[in-house]
């Protein structure tokens, strides 16, 4: 790391770690120009907050009289008041009142003059480029840091990149960093790396894990069942759209050789042209299409296995509980809410932004130990506290995958394991879960749940489970004590305890509030040992 990096480090007196160095140097060396993919809760905010330090530094050292302007974009507006917070302690300067970074978007409209500023997107796509525009023929440089760009390929928000074609001498002046974390992919990818630079950093789920910059994780991919009523209007439902289909293909032959994204899209643009016998077999497939999915998605199996999980793991846990439809997160969020009074939140962009902000923050201040939301929590909402998440529908977009699972992977002082649920109907267009570059320390589990019984059945767990309550059976004759063994072992069933090192358990076993909790740990290192 070069010396004005380690006077920044000292100033703001916060360690970096090695891949941060590593980023940093590599931004620098592609003449501070990039794309970079880092797993979320590894810090890449404070790594890029670095790089806009050592930039400064380093356009000072070329010319004193040099003056940097920092504009930061993000997808949604909380994500930029954790910008915000950021800056506040990891830059010089703008803990001052004066000197606080200022906002744009739908609220709020601050001076665009700002050394800092913050975008929101939807408002960005109309101001950033024209701001950007003006501080460089000012005669200041720009840094333009663009945080989760794989927003901003899209014809509506790549309007935020217009500045480039406008003719204006930037050579030398403006400066890019997007941070994602997910890779980039599709037409996007090429969108986004004219206007950023070239992807110039990885940093994945097995480093990170290895590193202990995230924590230790399981995935549990839990299959459940429709209700005979629900696989019936499933499978009525499914033959319609097959015919549908088939009218589809006859009419438009292109469409066979299309994925099922290309596929959705031109259907959808078929069903926009003029009303005709065609286009009505595209509404009719969309519609079709809506209504299969909304029986998955809200089948009864995942309300009642979301609250059998509630019951089962650990009360002081925080959980996260991700839905695809506001109607799905309601639904789960009233059905927890009866059994857990004032310990349950609900979050979406139904919602104003007043109430979204008062829910966050009295999750993370843990007064609420649940909270339910849909998409508008996959990206960018800091909540370490949160050790698990709950996926009600299996989702095929691997990007949306990887940013739930971020949201449970940041650190925290007692937190030892991440877990993550998705559920899937074998029967249905689900998919089960999937990672790329899969870490040594993950985990991947499979369970069933039966509705009916209201259980669930994991081959692997209870097999060890067997052979730790044989232990306990010849090692005690009192009753009481098997019975307590097996109490145990049966609420372990649908936990990532038991995957824990045996070390991680005695440090629970040393915490533990009362003899129940004390037994339970005594029990998971039992299994520890025997894995």
């Amino acid at each position: 790391m070069t010396a004005g990096c380690r006077r920044i480090r000292e100033r703001i007196n916060v360690r970096l770690y090695a891949w941060q160095k590593e980023c940093i140097r590599a931004w620098r060396d592609n003449d501070f120009h990039g794309i970079v993919n880092v797993v979320t809760g590894a810090g890449k905010t404070i790594m890029a907050l670095y790089g806009a330090r050592l930039l400064e530094k380093h356009l000072q050292s070329v010319s004193p009289a040099a003056s940097l302007r920092v504009k930061v974009v993000v997808p949604t507006s909380a994500l930029a008041a954790q910008w915000e917070a950021a800056m506040r302690t990891y830059l010089p300067g703008c803990g001052a009142f004066h000197q606080r970074p200022g906002f744009h978007h739908s609220e709020r409209r601050d001076d665009p003059g700002r050394r800092h500023m913050i975008y929101v997107i939807n408002s960005a796509r109309y101001a950033l480029a024209r701001h950007i525009l003006a501080d460089i023929r000012a005669g200041f440089h720009v840094l333009l840091i663009a945080d989760e760009c794989h927003h901003y390929a899209s014809p509506e928000n790549q309007k935020i990149f217009d500045f480039l074609r406008a003719g204006a001498d930037l050579e030398g002046r403006y400066h890019s960093l997007g941070l994602s974390a997910t890779p980039l992919t599709g037409g996007g990818s090429a969108v986004l790396t004219s206007a950023l630079g070239r992807e110039i950093y990885q940093y994945g789920f097995s480093r990170a894990a290895r590193e202990k910059h995230i924590c230790d994780f399981s995935i549990f991919q839990i299959a459940m069942s429709f209700s005979c009523e629900e696989m019936e209007e499933y499978k009525e439902i499914s033959e319609k759209l097959s015919l549908s289909r088939r009218r589809l293909l006859q009419s438009f032959p292109y469409l066979k050789t299309l994925d099922r994204q290309a596929f959705f899209a031109a259907v959808r643009r078929i069903a926009g042209e003029d009303k005709n016998r065609l286009s009505s077999y595209a509404n009719v497939f969309l519609n079709l299409s809506y209504r299969r999915q909304a029986v998955t998605h809200m089948a009864s199996s995942r309300i009642s296995c979301a609250l059998s999980l509630a019951d089962r793991l650990d009360p002081r846990e925080q959980i996260l509980v991700f839905g695809e439809r506001i109607q799905q997160a309601e639904a789960v969020y009233r059905a927890l809410l009866m059994k857990y009074p004032n310990r349950v939140g609900c979050y979406h962009s139904g919602m104003t932004a007043q109430a979204r902000k008062n829910i966050l923050g009295r999750f993370r201040d843990g007064e609420l130990r649940i909270l339910v939301c849909c998409r508008a929590l996959d990206e960018g909402i800091d909540a370490p506290g949160a050790g698990v998440g709950i996926v009600l529908s299996c989702t095929s977009v691997n990007r949306q995958r990887i940013q739930r699972l971020g949201r449970i992977l940041r650190c925290r002082e007692g937190k030892d394991f991440a877990s993550l649920y998705y559920f899937y109907i074998p029967e249905s267009t689900d998919n089960s879960a999937f990672l790329p570059d899969q870490a040594e320390r993950f985990t991947l589990c499979d369970l069933s749940y039966l509705a009916q019984e209201d259980a669930f059945v994991h081959p692997a767990y209870e097999k060890a489970a067997k052979a730790v309550l044989s232990e306990v059976c010849k090692t005690y004759t009192d009753e009481r004590l098997i019975r307590e063994a097996r109490r145990c072992l049966s609420l372990g069933l649908a936990r990532s305890d038991w995957l824990m090192s045996e070390a991680a358990c005695e440090e629970r076993i040393r915490r533990a509030e009362d003899q129940g909790e004390k037994n339970y740990w005594i029990c998971m290192r039992k299994m520890a040992k025997g894995r």
